[in-house]
């Protein structure tokens, strides 16, 4: 009998106590100090459960995977086969996203795309016209399983809501709402005024939009026409669309030259009653960009930074910072059926696909016009090609070698394939991303929000004591 291989463990501050989080059971438990160092001795196989361990209590633990008596072989061979099962159920979870035009009205310094308009100057910018559309949604019908929900299609970019763009996504509206998606935006909010008759239930019901800090350093940031000022603009456009009923999800892209800055925008948000609408959803992540490496915060280092701000500065308790992680360990806390764990990283991965304007088909929004990105093409009719389908939605943590032994593996996916691409040649290669500190700092804080939003219940509690 020995530790699990996957057990992760995180101390709750304050409490006493730790918390426990198996990586392909999906059990979350909270136990005493001493359970959690008895488990610690246990790692190396050699510990005997001490007399304040009662015997349920290691019965227990055996039961919800944090012992086991499988050969650390064994337990990855069990690992890759749980992800192998959740994998399969989530690439049935297919997702569109349309890209009118890859041209946008910014001069963001930190765009991922900035790189590439060579290959549209070479080529001539193009942009979806009505038979374009026509050809993505016949992709879309031969692609949708017809027992699966239909998910919202996204419109991407470049930048999706340009005022030119105006005829050409009213006939998206259309065709999604007659096929029966709801439809989403990543917009940079500056032309969407332009859209407010396309604003709300059964049309564009979802945006996502930036503003990165005050007027002064988002101006610098999201550089508009002519290098004027972005930001009254799109503040003026959230109200607008949250007045349409439309859910925002408002970003602030985080590194060292505005990280000091974010009380301020928060403030700004409460002032304008946006912190207190049902419908606003701010949250901060950092940049990743390597022509501005040297700006850049690291995940930890952002949470780091805002979590000594906002001692000083409650306001920011509005600004989610978890990365996904808080969610995760939501689902796992009131989980039914198969555990409710990532085995890849996201829908590049299981099935999303992208159409962009010149007929080309890509499986990740941030390898658009890339070669190791494309997929296919879908003008006149859907072509794809099987082996660069596979070789994107084939990547979980049973296909990466360094995933298959890491605890973390089942709630981080094995990181974003894209970057891994970027920092490595190689889609197969893990993007960590200083993922561990990030569990240790965000689970506890996930449990303990969990807790207060549901006080009638709480995560299995193992008694180290009869008196416990």
């Amino acid at each position: 009998m020995r530790t699990s291989d996957y057990t992760m463990m995180a101390d709750l501050p304050g409490s006493g106590r730790v918390l426990l989080v198996h990586g392909y059971s999906g059990a979350v438990d909270v136990v005493a100090s001493e359970v959690a160092a008895f488990l610690r001795e246990a790692a190396d196989g050699c510990a005997h459960a001490p007399e304040d361990i009662l015997p349920q209590t290691a019965a227990q633990l055996r039961q919800r995977g944090y012992l086991t008596d499988k050969t650390p072989e064994e337990e990855r061979d069990l690992m890759c086969r749980i992800a192998d099962a959740i994998h399969r159920r989530d690439r049935r979870y297919t997702t569109f996203h349309l890209i009118p035009t890859y041209d946008c009205q910014l001069r963001c310094p930190y765009c991922i795309q900035a790189g590439r308009d060579g290959r549209d100057a070479e080529r001539g910018e193009t942009h979806m016209d009505e038979a374009t559309v026509d050809a993505a949604f016949r992709a879309i019908e031969k692609l949708q399983p017809e027992d699966q929900q239909r998910a919202p299609i996204t419109l991407y970019g470049g930048e999706p809501l340009m005022p030119r763009n105006l005829e050409i996504v009213e006939y998206m509206v259309q065709r999604s709402t007659e096929a029966g998606y709801a439809l989403h935006a990543t917009t940079n909010g500056v032309g969407l005024a332009h859209y407010r008759h396309l604003l709300g239930a059964g049309k564009i019901e979802e945006i996502q939009i930036t503003l990165d800090g005050p007027q002064p350093i988002h101006d610098q940031r999201r550089i508009g026409p002519d290098g004027r000022g972005t930001f009254a603009a799109i503040s003026d456009n959230i109200a607008l669309a949250l007045q349409a009923g439309v859910d925002v999800s408002l970003r602030t892209n985080v590194d060292r030259s505005n990280l000091s800055l974010i009380p301020e925008l928060a403030r700004f948000y409460r002032e304008q009653g946006w912190a207190a609408h049902e419908n606003f959803h701010p949250y901060c992540h950092v940049v990743y960009a390597p022509s501005t490496a040297r700006q850049t915060l690291s995940p930890v280092e952002m949470m780091q930074g805002l979590q000594r701000l906002q001692a000083s500065h409650p306001e920011l308790s509005c600004l989610r910072t978890d990365f996904g992680l808080r969610r995760t360990v939501f689902g796992l806390l009131r989980q039914t059926g198969l555990p409710r764990l990532q085995p890849s990283f996201c829908g590049a991965n299981r099935a999303m696909y992208l159409f962009d304007p010149s007929g080309d088909v890509y499986a990740c929004w941030e390898a658009v016009r890339t070669p190791e990105g494309k997929l296919g093409r879908y003008v006149p009719d859907l072509e794809l090609d099987d082996e660069a389908v596979e070789r994107w939605r084939a990547r979980t943590v049973a296909n990466i070698p360094q995933c298959r032994k890491c605890p973390y593996a089942l709630l981080c996916g094995g990181g974003c394939a894209q970057r891994a691409f970027w920092e490595t040649g190689d889609l197969y290669e893990p993007h960590c991303a200083d993922f561990p500190e990030l569990f240790q700092r965000v689970a506890p804080l996930a449990y303990v929000e969990w807790l207060d939003r549901n006080s009638d219940k709480s995560a299995q509690q193992l008694s180290s004591t009869a008196a416990a």
